[in-house]
């Protein structure tokens, strides 16, 4: 029997004091807040603050004990030239999915309250300036040149991409007939085309070649294999897990896919060195992830980089890491959550 309507996210649950109604802490964007549900299905909201609520328990006696998450994502980058990161996050959850090639520019979103319901795409220089909002939806691709930007939009109704000038100019749809977005979108080295993860109705996924200004989509792997990952600089070759959830070496103009020497379950390719030898490989998600350079003939690692944000308190997670192929600037997101336990009274 369902009691409640959907909701973005939902954690913790427990029964009213009288027994009444189910209460539970969930959100319709991003931030938590206390329900009560009848067993008949009426919906009140209880409870709301400026943080994520998860509900523990409930007293007879009225008192409620819950936790008050202040749970955020930010943005950091180590900009061109520079030996210090700066810090880039805009409002409540910036998610980095793009670095322009010259490393000037950073394509995040905001998927956050400040984001709103549909999401908001941004691009920001990594000198500070101020961001620069594109438009609704969930950024997925930034040109090599920073000149375009794809979002994702309405992706659990009708899911669409839309090409977002980063400066003057129109929006411009991306028609992607007969098929629907699930992976990832990447732009190949020329700036024209993109590799995206998508399937046919009823089919498995898979990898498409599409060219940005029209043409049929061309599908470059089997069904079930999801990617793309990092491409080559060189534009030849992509990353992508196969049926057997192991990760191979796609060729773009045809031929079988190769096995990573070396590449380990958990591994997370974050790019292609400058000579397309090897690749920087992300070891472990949690605070101080290592980045490894990984040999693509020998399977040989070598330590590359720790990352951490300088302001590590409450830090529980690095990811969506961009590192350049010389490996001199990157950018990442890091999650934050710090936590408050606390009782309510007085709750009917």
């Amino acid at each position: 029997m369902t009691l409640s309507p959907p909701f973005e996210s939902a954690q913790g649950l427990a029964w009213s004091p009288d027994g009444s109604e189910v209460w539970f802490t969930a959100a319709e964007v991003s931030n938590r807040a206390l329900y009560g549900v009848s067993l008949s299905g009426k919906l009140r909201l209880l409870e709301r603050v400026t943080g994520s609520l998860i509900i523990q328990d409930t007293s007879r006696d009225g008192r409620v004990l819950l936790i008050d998450e202040a749970r955020r994502v930010g943005l950091s980058a180590l900009p061109p030239g520079k030996t210090k990161e700066r810090d880039l996050s805009w409002l409540d959850w910036s998610r980095p999915v793009g670095l322009s090639r010259d490393g000037k520019t950073v394509l995040f979103f905001e998927s956050g309250e400040g984001g709103g319901p549909g999401y908001s795409t941004y691009v920001r220089d990594t000198d500070g300036s101020p961001a620069v909002r594109l438009g609704e939806g969930n950024a997925v691709a930034l040109s090599p040149d920073g000149k375009w930007a794809v979002a994702l939009l309405h992706k659990l109704t009708d899911a669409h991409l839309v090409l977002y000038p980063t400066g003057t100019g129109q929006p411009r749809p991306l028609p992607l007939p007969g098929l629907r977005v699930v992976g990832a979108t990447r732009f190949l080295p020329d700036g024209h085309r993109l590799l995206i993860g998508a399937n046919e109705e009823g089919r498995g996924d898979r990898v498409y070649l599409v060219d940005v200004e029209g043409g049929k989509p061309r599908a470059l792997t089997p069904e079930n294999v999801r990617g793309p990952g990092p491409i080559s600089t060189d534009g030849k070759r992509f990353l992508a897990r196969g049926s057997d959830e192991k990760a191979y070496i796609y060729p773009i103009e045809g031929g079988e896919p190769a096995p990573i020497p070396g590449f380990e379950p958990g591994d997370v390719a974050v790019g292609w060195t400058a000579d397309d030898r090897a690749l920087f490989v992300q070891r472990g998600g949690g605070p101080g992830a290592r980045i490894d350079r990984l040999d693509l003939a020998t399977g040989r690692r070598k330590p590359w980089r720790e990352i951490l944000p300088s302001d590590a308190a409450g830090v529980v997670r690095i990811s969506s890491v961009f590192v350049s192929p010389d490996g001199t600037f990157y950018a990442y997101a890091y999650s934050r959550v710090l936590s408050n336990l606390f009782l309510v009274e007085g709750l009917k």
